[in-house]
């Protein structure tokens, strides 16, 4: 069942409504059985993965649960004595945070109504002009 969850990840792509549900149902076996959804992820190809990640970041950054049962199956993993296990772990736990910080990043709403995440930042305040004499 985990397994094709990840692989309806990558199948919801361009249905928003489908990844909304795809992501709250990673979360939630995030949730109940992380170690298992990470053996799934591993096994995953690698274009599901890569999707199933996406959502599972949104879905854990809208559940905002610091103490969420996710991070120690990841620390878990990341502690392996098999090399390839613990490298797997390393690159999960970089893409996830990273992910997640990005779904925590304030957005912007264009004024077509899609929302983009802030371009660099600029000053905020104009540079002050400068004062002439006489004038």
């Amino acid at each position: 069942v985990r397994r094709r969850l990840v692989e309806l990840a990558r199948a919801s792509t361009g249905d928003l409504a489908a990844q909304r549900t795809v992501s709250a149902s990673l979360a939630d076996v995030a949730r109940t059985a992380p170690d298992e959804l990470l053996v799934s992820l591993r096994g995953a190809a690698a274009a599901d993965r890569d999707a199933a990640l996406g959502l599972l970041a949104q879905g854990v950054a809208q559940q905002q649960d610091a103490e969420h049962p996710l991070w120690p199956a990841v620390r878990k993993v990341m502690a392996s004595t098999d090399a390839a296990v613990a490298a797997f772990g390393r690159e999960l736990d970089a893409t996830l945070s990273q992910r997640m910080a990005a779904e925590k990043a304030p957005r912007v709403v264009q004024a077509a109504g899609s929302t983009v995440a802030p371009a660099a930042t600029q000053p905020a305040v104009a540079p002050a002009p400068t004062d002439r004499p006489g004038g």
